[in-house]
């Protein structure tokens, strides 16, 4: 038996080259040959424990993404500074070069079977940074990154540069793999002290490739996925993975100004960030132009695309394909054709951003312009056509990616195996037929049983737990392998519940039923339950704003009007109905002394004298007072909204301060609200105030779900109609103001609350009370002791 031993100074410094060498040499022999083996077997018993994917009923499937996914494993790069082949290991195709390939068709893989070495693929990106900088500085940007199209160390290799260069989204297929990355493991070390710079660097690079046109932003120039379409403006899949991007770059902003602040400190000034950058980033993603056709009733993959010949598809033999090894690039780019998916990528990878009809629409009319020579096509519309309902079509294009390299079927695998195509394999079953997306930090599944197969089997790792997904002719099972809990959405609608161990099994295509096993969707939080009391900056503002008036009035008039003091405060003003516009508190304040000002409008300055100008100087000088006080928040509720935003519960902010989306902002937690309804949303939309609820039902609304699937947490429940929160699941009370028989749960102290608490919460008021109608009659079982309930009052469905 021989040892050897290979080190580069890749691994590290030169002058340590011998050393190291001996070193693992002398490691490898003190295990032996018995010690290597047992190694190797460890390794890929946990390798195929995690990742292997079982097809009950054809052995040469089963055969081929077995044969696809040892390849992957074999060719993966695990050290930070390597990532993995378009050829993998297999051959000299593409000359060893990494792509684009690694990180939307190979990394989701890893990432859910094998979450440490997708890491390392991302690291790779991280510590070629510079070098993605310096391309920036060549390619005149001025801030940011642009990464290259092929490359080993992070030079750009690429040499035709309209289909290299030019193919720009790739700095947004590498964002989109930091962002999925950090959804599926909630790694915020990771973010803080790599993800965040690579995700705002690309961001800064797109407001340089783009540009302001007719009050949309627009990238003009480049090339998309389809490289018989090259250099052309606003390719759609680049404007949406841009617009994703600087979204993402946005939020990321938000939540380390929130949430980890000297993180973001310490990057701002080592990038050079400026202030107003990520304010650019937010509204260049919100005028993206991203256009719908309604002569075609399609999205255009590009500006010209719709206006090209159509390719002559008819009178092209087999023999003539692949086009590109055929025809010349300038006789190519001028027909309508496709060489692989592009729009259609955009559809599996942001699924969330089109309906299914827009989706089925678009494929039925790019499937015929395709010609599939890139084998990095097939998957994708193989994953596609299973979520539009062609399950055929599906499964034939997932036949072609299996065993495109077992069976050579583009007479090429001397060159080296497809690794983006393997990679595609994974995705055509797990994300395919197994129809798993991340939507909003949320797990779904909705799979079905391609009808050549008796059941199929894999497992996927989320946020630390290992779920085996097992389908069968009519039914799935969910088996929580490992991890303390899980939760996911079945079917679109049903979300499940899976606690450590155990399992359930659901009908396919089973849709909304309250067979689901969480017991609620959304929480929603009146602002005063988590921002700090602001009390006294309402009351120095108004008595300001009023006492400069009635000074000025004074000396108008020549008739001495009496100060507007704290007492008057406490009795009047501050003790009207919640709700009530803040025009008609100053208007009654103003009609105790005899003073009638017109109402003017919301657009009035400060200095007018009318309602709505003083009403607006009162808001002027609130916030200048909040902007000296600072913004202060109930800690224990935040990190609540935290967990239940990892789980999947989606959060809505409900007040009747026109202030609110200001102060949230302000506090750093406007991104943890899918819906915030406000006192401005409260006057356009015509809602009334107390003794109604109606804000809260429009934030649930807003969400969107159901009252009856949402919990409330309101500060006061004073005011209130015993009835006016009878449609929601539960109702929380932050305070002790509440009548009996209001709430269900009265909480002071939210240090230990968590999910599953709430969710016992729920449970338990429906086993005292019976429906919500009766728990408001004045019960005696009404109101749910503080007590937290034990694991043998409240045992979980599953």
């Amino acid at each position: 038996t021989w040892d050897v031993a290979f080190i580069t100074s890749r691994d590290c410094e030169k002058d340590e080259l011998h050393q190291r060498a001996r070193e693992e040499l002398q490691r490898a022999v003190n295990l032996g040959y018995p010690g290597l083996v047992a190694e190797h077997r460890a390794f890929f018993e946990k390798f195929w424990g995690n990742a292997d994917v079982e097809i009950r009923g054809d052995d040469l499937l089963q055969q081929g993404i077995r044969f696809n996914m040892l390849h992957l494993v074999q060719a993966v790069g695990r050290d930070g500074r390597t990532s993995i082949g378009a050829k993998g290991l297999s051959g000299e195709g593409y000359n060893g070069h990494y792509f684009w390939d690694t990180e939307v068709y190979i990394m989701p893989f890893f990432l859910y079977t094998n979450p440490p070495l997708a890491k390392n693929l991302l690291m790779f990106r991280f510590n070629t940074l510079d070098k993605a900088r310096l391309r920036a500085r060549e390619m005149s940007i001025p801030t940011g990154v642009m990464f290259p199209w092929r490359t080993i160390s992070g030079d750009e290799c690429s040499s035709f540069f309209p289909a290299g260069t030019a193919q720009v989204h790739i700095n947004a297929d590498i964002c989109y793999s930091i962002k999925t990355y950090a959804e599926a493991t909630g790694d915020q070390e990771f973010m803080c002290c790599y993800g965040a710079e690579i995700v705002f660097e690309t961001a800064r690079a797109w407001l340089h490739i783009g540009t302001w046109q007719s009050n949309f932003f627009q990238i003009h120039n480049v090339t998309g996925p389809d490289e018989y379409s090259a250099l052309v403006d606003n390719n759609f899949y680049t404007n949406i993975m841009a617009k994703m991007n600087l979204q993402f770059a946005h939020d990321t902003y938000k939540t380390l100004q929130s949430e980890r602040p000297e993180a973001l400190q310490i990057l701002t000034a080592k990038i050079g960030l400026q202030p107003t950058e990520e304010k650019d980033w937010a509204e260049a993603a919100v005028r993206m132009y991203l256009p719908h056709d309604k002569l075609h009733n399609v999205h255009p993959q590009d500006d010209s695309f719709l206006r090209k010949k159509p390719w002559d598809f008819e009178n092209t033999p087999r023999s003539k394909y692949p086009l590109l090894l055929h025809f010349h690039p300038l006789v190519i780019y001028k027909h309508r054709v496709c060489k692989q998916a592009d729009l259609i990528l955009a559809h599996y990878l942001l699924g969330d951003q089109f309906t299914l009809k827009e989706k089925r629409a678009d494929f039925d009319f790019y499937e015929p312009l395709t010609t599939h020579d890139s084998s990095l096509s097939t998957s994708i519309f193989s994953i596609v056509a299973s979520e539009v309902g062609y399950h055929t079509k599906a499964y034939e294009y997932f036949m072609s990616t299996a065993r495109t390299d077992i069976d050579n079927i583009h007479h090429n695998v001397n060159a080296g195996i497809h690794t983006a195509c393997m990679g595609g394999t994974w995705l055509s079953v797990v994300k395919g037929f197994g129809g798993m997306r991340v939507y909003g930090n949320v797990l779904h599944f909705d799979p079905y049983l391609p009808l050549e197969w008796e059941g199929y089997t894999f497992q996927v790792t989320f946020k630390g737990a290992r779920l085996l997904v097992d389908v069968s002719e009519k039914s799935v099972t969910y088996k929580l392998i490992e991890g303390r809990s899980i939760r996911f959405i079945h079917s679109q609608q049903t979300r499940v519940t899976l606690k450590a161990g155990k399992s359930v099994q659901l009908k396919l295509k089973d849709k909304f039923t309250d067979i689901a096993t969480l017991e609620f969707d959304s929480v929603i939080f009146e602002m005063d339950t988590f921002i700090g009391q602001i009390s006294t900056e309402h009351e120095e503002a108004w008595m300001a704003v009023i006492n400069e008036f009635l000074a000025f009035r004074t000396q108008r008039d020549g008739c001495p009007y009496a100060p507007f003091t704290s007492e008057e405060y406490e009795n009047t003003v501050k003790d009207l109905i919640v709700g009530d516009d803040r025009v008609h508190q100053l208007k009654h304040c103003l009609e105790t002394r005899n003073i009638h000002l017109p109402l003017g409008t919301t657009f009035d300055a400060p200095v007018e004298h009318t309602l709505c100008g003083l009403a607006n100087a009162k808001r002027a000088k609130f916030r200048e007072l909040v902007e000296r006080n600072g913004v202060s928040v109930n800690s224990h509720v935040v990190n609540l909204m935290k967990e239940l935003r990892e789980e999947g519960i989606s959060l809505a902010c409900a007040s009747y301060s026109r202030n609110a989306a200001w102060l949230l902002d302000k506090a750093g937690l406007a991104h943890y609200f899918a819906a915030v309804i406000d006192g401005h949303a409260f006057a356009q939309l015509g809602l009334q105030g107390k003794p109604r609820a109606d804000i809260f039902y429009r934030a649930a609304e807003a969400v969107p779900t159901q009252p009856r699937r949402s919990v409330v947490v309101v500060e006061d429940m004073a005011g209130y109609a015993p009835d006016a929160f009878r449609h929601f699941k539960l109702v929380v009370c932050g305070s002790g103001r509440s009548a009996p028989g209001m709430a269900d749960k009265v909480m002071t102290d939210w240090s230990s609350v968590t999910t599953d608490e709430i969710e016992s919460w729920v449970k338990l008021a429906e086993e005292c009370g019976g429906s919500f109608s009766l728990r408001r009659s004045g019960s005696s079982k009404s109101m749910l002791s503080t007590h937290s309930a034990s694991n043998s009052e409240i045992e979980t469905a599953l």
